[in-house]
């Protein structure tokens, strides 16, 4: 028998638990309310913030973008450094196609000096494109093999490791449709945007401080496209050459005296880099190599081959060990045994060079390789309709010692003494 009532029983509270009044399940839901409203309006913000970051910053440009970019700001040079996404294949494609150059300079990032103004006809620096003899043959393949208005000169800068049988190449090769995809996405709830960012951030190719910048639409030369073009003033003018002027203004520390390169040569026993030590040569890739100057002649595309320099301190230092890089004199032995004519670049004082004109141990500045293109000038006559000597000249004699020639097109800033060698940075204009 019940101790209480069925009236009463409603009103007992039972033990254990609190009691509960209308109020307090109204107040809980308008807590809840405000609580999801504030996550829904800093996630919508994140959105956004990331959206307009790729957006302002240029991260979020396809290929054509790009190009269509740059060369609608000429005179002025966007430099194009895109950091978050392999984007140099399909640019360099994409420029070429657009511009149709006469002269084409293919190659890795040593052949990016090489600047249009060398000429008097349309011209493309497609170095970065070919960082190995693979990524070459992918370039004639889907660019040259497939255009109606191809090169009618080809200035190949070889790597000597390429050749090198320890050597591990490097698998850069971008699928460019698969980027142009991504590159056309528009919506802002598309995940990538979410991993590009966070791993960006995680691994330092984005500053907190770049990114909230680039997000509000303050960063700095906004002619830029991309974090380095933007915020280092870093990347590829309209013609595909390269600009380090972070680099050059002293503003970023680098190979200082060519210590680190040395380190590297006196180890030299890492495969993945490029001074790795070696005694043969890779015959496989010496023939993928052949195979691909077999195609451009097929093409009547006339080559013009070349070893890109070092500076004489590092050229020196792999001189001085024959036995640890065996394979460079094999290899140039080789190519003249299959009837392969080339120019040997690689002791600068061949040109009249000085270490005063490389970036670090293994990239020439402009004014070295306006030496290099004036040399293959004077010893072939067959192409100097298509270079401007005049400014040539005028580069060697004016600039000397200097790897930018100055150009307010790009930046007002002057060269400094960066390597901290010594070097003499006279005031030019």
């Amino acid at each position: 028998m019940p101790i209480f009532s069925k009236e009463a029983q409603p009103h007992i509270q039972t033990e254990g638990t609190p009691r509960t009044s209308p109020g307090h399940y109204v107040l809980f839901h308008k807590y809840l309310s405000f609580a999801l409203f504030t996550s829904g309006l800093i996630f919508l913000s994140l959105i956004l913030s990331i959206e307009l970051f790729l957006r302002n910053v240029g991260e979020s440009f396809n290929a054509n973008d790009i190009v269509k970019t740059q060369l609608a700001a000429k005179p002025n040079k966007c430099l194009a450094g895109q950091k978050l996404t392999n984007f140099i294949f399909p640019y360099k494609k994409a420029l070429t196609q657009h511009i149709h150059p006469t002269v084409l300079a293919l190659g890795s990032s040593r052949v990016a000096q090489i600047r249009e103004s060398f000429f008097t006809v349309p011209f493309v620096n497609a170095g970065v494109a070919m960082t190995s003899i693979e990524e070459g043959n992918k370039f004639f393949n889907d660019v040259i093999a497939g255009s109606a208005a191809q090169p009618k000169l080809v200035i190949l800068g070889m790597d000597i490791w390429w050749f090198n049988e320890n050597y591990v190449l490097p698998t850069t090769i971008s699928n460019d449709h698969i980027y142009d995809n991504y590159k056309a996405q528009s919506l802002p709830l598309f995940p990538q945007n979410f991993s590009l960012i966070y791993k960006g951030l995680q691994k330092g190719a984005i500053s907190m401080d770049q990114f909230l910048k680039g997000a509000s639409g303050a960063s700095p030369n906004n002619c830029g496209i991309g974090i380095e073009g933007r915020f280092n003033m870093t990347g590829f003018g309209p013609d595909g050459s390269s600009y380090y002027i972070e680099r050059m203004a002293g503003q970023e520390k680098g190979d200082l005296r060519f210590q680190d390169s040395l380190k590297k040569i006196q180890s030299g026993d890492n495969p993945h880099i490029q001074f790795a030590h070696g005694k043969s040569v890779s015959l496989k890739q010496l023939h993928q190599f052949i195979a691909l100057l077999s195609k451009l002649k097929a093409r009547k595309i006339r080559t013009i081959l070349f070893f890109p320099p070092f500076p004489k301190t590092i050229h020196l230092a792999i001189a001085n060990r024959p036995n640890a890089y065996g394979y460079i004199g094999e290899l140039k032995d080789k190519l003249t045994k299959f009837g392969v004519p080339y120019y040997d670049f690689t002791d600068p004082t061949v040109l009249g060079s000085s270490d005063c004109e490389f970036f670090d141990g293994i990239h020439g500045g402009e004014v070295i390789y306006a030496r290099i293109i004036k040399t293959i000038y004077e010893r072939d006559p067959s192409i100097r309709t298509f270079i401007d000597i005049h400014y040539l000249e005028k580069v060697i004699s004016h600039y000397q010692g200097h790897t930018f020639v100055p150009d307010k097109t790009v930046t007002s800033l002057e060269e400094v003494d960066f390597l901290e060698m010594g070097c003499r940075k006279s005031k030019v204009s």
